[in-house]
This record gives structure tokens, C-alpha cells and sequence, in this order.
């Protein structure tokens, strides 16, 4: 027969199991979406003038090449580049917030999807990206900042992950559905 001190320690069993289980999740979400990364570069942003206009591109390696391949273009024309490798549309609604809001851009050019199809984040589900995607959208109206959607640029397959066979296919579903979405709110 199990004793009441067998429960509890059952119980205490349990809960530290959980809770350890749920921190270790949450440092993978904080270290994937790499909060850190621009946090300096966002504290020295200077005030936005009256009359300036600022864009911020929001993305992932393709974005991230932009920036550092013309940096005096972005330098130049009032451009911040918020690109990181590797990272999805998860990880970059996570950071929407401090990397392009609090920036406050007159527009946000946003660059996501191909690290979702190329299944960065374990898995790949249209709803849930292409939901991603709209909120972040509907967070730069509310904040009245113009969003630029992109489309998912095209890809025959991934390099780092060969095992997906079928992205053209689900690049041109899901840029179906941004071109739909941003004709209806445009």
C-alpha cells in the first residue's frame, strides 16, 4: 500500500519533473528566437525625427545577406536590418515587438516563410505560418506601420534539409494565400 508520504513524494516527483520539462522548453523558445541578437543595436536607434521615415526589414538569412552585403544602403535610406539565419515565422512574431515596433518604423518589410517549409521548427503546418504571418501584420496596423509582404522566395529543395521533397509546391500554397491576404488588405 503507498503511504501518504509515498504521495507526496510522488507528487514532488511529478512536479519537478514538469517544472524542469517546462523551463528547458522555454529557454529553447527564448534561445531560438534570439532576443539578444539586435537588443544593443535597438537601444541606439535614435528617436525618429518629424518628417523622417524609417523601414525595417524582418527576416531570416536572406534578409540578415541584405544588410550586411549594403550596409550603406541601408545606412543610407533610413533601412534597419532585423534579418537571422535560420529563423521562422515563430520565432520572428516573438521578436516583432522589440526588433521592429518599438523601432518605430513608418513600414516593416517582412521576409518569412522558407525556414517554415524547410521545417526549422520541427514541423511544418500552412495554418499556423500563414496565421503567424497575419498577426504580425495585424500588429504593424495597429500600430500604424505600413507592412510589406513578400512572398516565399522560390526554392527546388533545401540543402540542409534534403528530406523535404515537395516546397515548391508549398511555397506557391502559401504565397497563394499572402497574395490573397494582402490584396484584401491592402
Amino acid at each position: 500500500p503507498t503511504t501518504e508520504t509515498d504521495m507526496k513524494q510522488i507528487i514532488a516527483l511529478i512536479i519537478a519533473v514538469y517544472t524542469t520539462i517546462g523551463l528547458a522548453a522555454q529557454t529553447n523558445v527564448v534561445g531560438a528566437a534570439n532576443f539578444g541578437r539586435y537588443a544593443t543595436d535597438n537601444t541606439n536607434v535614435p528617436p525618429l525625427k518629424k518628417g523622417e521615415k524609417r523601414v525595417v526589414f524582418l527576416g531570416n538569412s536572406i534578409t540578415e545577406g541584405w544588410q550586411h552585403q549594403r550596409p550603406e544602403f541601408f545606412r543610407d535610406n533610413g533601412y534597419i536590418g532585423r534579418g537571422i539565419s535560420g529563423q521562422t515565422s515563430y520565432t520572428m512574431l516573438l521578436r516583432f515587438r522589440n526588433d521592429v515596433l518599438n523601432l518605430n518604423p513608418t513600414a516593416v518589410v517582412l521576409n518569412v516563410g522558407t525556414n517554415d517549409i524547410a521545417l526549422n521548427d520541427g514541423e511544418y503546418d500552412e495554418d499556423r505560418t500563414f496565421g503567424n504571418i497575419v498577426t504580425m501584420a495585424e500588429l504593424a496596423r495597429a500600430n500604424n506601420v505600413q507592412m510589406v509582404l513578400t512572398t516565399v522566395l522560390p526554392a527546388a529543395a533545401f540543402p540542409w534539409r534534403p528530406a523535404v521533397t515537395d516546397a515548391p509546391e508549398k511555397i506557391e500554397s502559401l504565397n497563394k494565400r499572402l497574395r490573397a491576404y494582402a490584396a484584401a488588405n491592402s
